[in-house]
């Protein structure tokens, strides 16, 4: 599979391997998101949140924020976001 430099995927794996203290956050379930999943253990091509496995392949939505809740970065962010996070910057880019 063929990934653009913009791709959600590729994104997702850049921020993982930069392997900084990084929240990171998935929209469940992958196909149509509609909560956030926290991921605390993560490889090259899973991640990993209790005993559910992703391929990260097949995530569409995430967010990436620092330690103090800030978003860093996301793909099809929507609301509610989790708990302690927020869009310091324009909100527009955010679907409801």
């Amino acid at each position: 599979m063929a990934y653009y430099s913009n791709s959600a995927p590729l994104r997702l794996r850049i921020y993982l391997k930069q392997n900084r203290n990084y929240q990171v956050f998935i929209g469940y379930p992958l196909a149509n998101p509609t909560e956030w999943i926290q991921l605390f253990n993560f490889n090259s091509t899973e991640l990993i949140c209790g005993k559910q496995r992703f391929d990260i392949n097949d995530v569409r939505s995430f967010i990436i924020a620092y330690p103090s809740g800030e978003i860093l970065d996301g793909e099809l962010v929507f609301y509610p976001l989790p708990q302690g996070i927020y869009y310091i910057d324009n909100e527009k880019n955010i679907k409801s």
